[in-house]
């Protein structure tokens, strides 16, 4: 895909349909991609943590993200935790 494409393409979610569905694949050529990203100095120092179980999504949004983001990721299938 060219650059220009891709930014005139992109969007941001908001909001998640119960129904909303992610394979383990797709979100392992996320994390791929991420990874190839440049990093500073070519620290590499990013690690990603992938949740995905209904139990634990609700888990880590009532325990660890702040109320605007608790309903910004409602419903959503799986949220992707970045450390750097």
């Amino acid at each position: 895909m060219e650059f220009q494409k891709l930014i005139e393409e992109r969007r941001t979610i908001r909001k998640y349909s119960p129904e909303s569905r992610i394979t383990k694949e797709d979100l392992l050529a996320v994390i791929r991609a991420a990874q190839e990203a440049p990093s500073w100095k070519n620290s590499q120092t990013g690690r990603y943590y992938v949740v995905m179980s209904p139990e634990m999504l609700e888990k880590v949004r009532k325990d660890c993200l702040p109320e605007f983001n608790q309903k910004n990721s409602a419903n959503a299938p799986a949220l992707i935790i970045t450390i750097f």
